[in-house]
């Protein structure tokens, strides 16, 4: 089945888009989340996850490209369930929970840094469990506000990362970077 179709489908709410989209794309799925969970178990969770998030974005959004959709919902889904040891043995952790240091984290690129995820999706309009400058241009809301909200809820440190997150140099997944910082 052509892409545009498994998009129709989802726009139409069939169950039928699911079973089409694992079909075309649930190997592929897989593979992303086994190479950062090495846990077959683990990695088929994500890819189940991966077609509820996908029902849940689509509508509103129409993909141009299916392929990297799903990629990149099953790589956030899996790089927020990889376990804090194994990210970085010797990494600086940041806990924005607020309590012990513990559950699943990623780092940014460099390794220099690991943030325990804090859990908040208020801010992520489109669905797609990140929150970038596309949601910033889906809410409404102006820059300040926007970048307050985004350190209010603990999705970022600091004013200078939101701008970041605005300008689209950074995108953050349940308050993890993912980019470079300034």
């Amino acid at each position: 089945m052509e892409d545009n179709e498994i998009i129709e489908l989802y726009w139409r709410r069939s169950e039928q888009a699911i079973q089409e989209s694992g079909s075309k794309y649930g190997s592929y799925c897989l593979s992303i989340a086994n190479n950062i969970l090495s846990n077959l178990q683990d990695s088929e969770e994500c890819v189940n996850s991966t077609w509820l998030n996908a029902r849940n974005a689509i509508p509103p959004q129409r993909p141009n490209r299916l392929s990297a959709f799903f990629a990149k919902i099953t790589r956030n889904l899996s790089s927020t369930k990889a376990p804090a040891s194994d990210v970085s043995q010797d990494a600086n952790v940041q806990n924005n929970n607020s309590g012990m240091v513990g559950g699943y984290c990623i780092s940014d690129q460099n390794k220099n840094s690991v943030t325990v995820p804090k859990a908040n999706y208020e801010l992520d309009f489109d669905k797609d469990g990140t929150i970038s400058s596309a949601d910033y241009k889906l809410s409404g809301m102006s820059q300040d506000d926007f970048a307050s909200k985004l350190v209010s809820n603990g999705n970022v440190g600091t004013a200078s990362e939101a701008k970041q997150v605005i300008k689209g140099d950074i995108t953050v997944m349940c308050g993890v970077f993912s980019g470079t910082r300034n």
